[in-house]
């Protein structure tokens, strides 16, 4: 039986995609680890652009996000794809898209360094602590990323919340100044916890 490269994606039928890394049946495929597997749909669209497209390579990174072979995928596909013009290149592999792998190739020729992420300027920008707590370790109060200025507690927040902060960021541990984001709250939060202890109490 034939398997569908949009039925398994860029599983063993990845073979059948010109330039593709093969291997032997008999042998153990990273493919077959992957969080993609049986959804070729969604990851290797017939058609790539169209009205569904954002939703589609979000919902297709989501699933990148959290696969085991991430980082084994987007090697493969820059492998496997080198030289390739963004036209040449189809899906969202490794978790990037073919526009942004076609840019991954260009800044690689040129040596450019990969942009920092959010998450990078923070931990270039931190030191643990005992007791889990963070230190801010840079002089200046804030940083600029992306046009966006943040503070050490704004960022540390941003890194690791769905959610705009409500209110002034506070520590809740004791320490001053410190910056672990399990440490802040804002006003959503301790409002929420004074509505508890009033309850505690009552």
């Amino acid at each position: 039986m034939t398997t569908s490269i949009y039925t398994r994606r860029f599983g063993r039928a990845l073979s059948a995609v010109p330039g593709s890394v093969s291997t032997a049946e008999t042998e153990p495929d990273w493919r077959d680890l992957a969080s993609c597997l049986d959804l070729g749909a969604l990851f290797l669209p017939k058609k790539e652009f169209g009205p569904e497209s954002a939703a589609r390579t979000t919902a297709a990174k989501k699933i990148c996000a959290r696969c085991p072979v991430l980082d084994t995928c987007l090697d493969n596909a820059m492998t496997t794809e080198y030289g390739y013009v963004e036209n040449g290149r189809a899906g969202v592999r490794g978790g990037l898209t073919p526009q942004e792998r076609a840019a991954r190739y260009k800044r690689q020729r040129r040596k450019v360094p990969e942009p920092l992420t959010l998450i990078d300027q923070y931990l270039r920008r931190t030191e643990a602590l005992d007791d889990g707590h963070v230190r801010w370790t840079v002089n200046t109060s804030y940083i600029t990323f992306e046009g966006r200025q943040y503070t050490g507690a704004q960022l540390a927040w941003a890194v690791s919340t769905n959610r705009k902060p409500q209110g002034i960021l506070r520590t809740a541990c004791g320490l001053a100044g410190c910056v672990a984001a399990e440490h802040l709250t804002d006003e959503v939060m301790r409002d929420a916890n004074n509505r508890y202890r009033s309850r505690q109490t009552a």
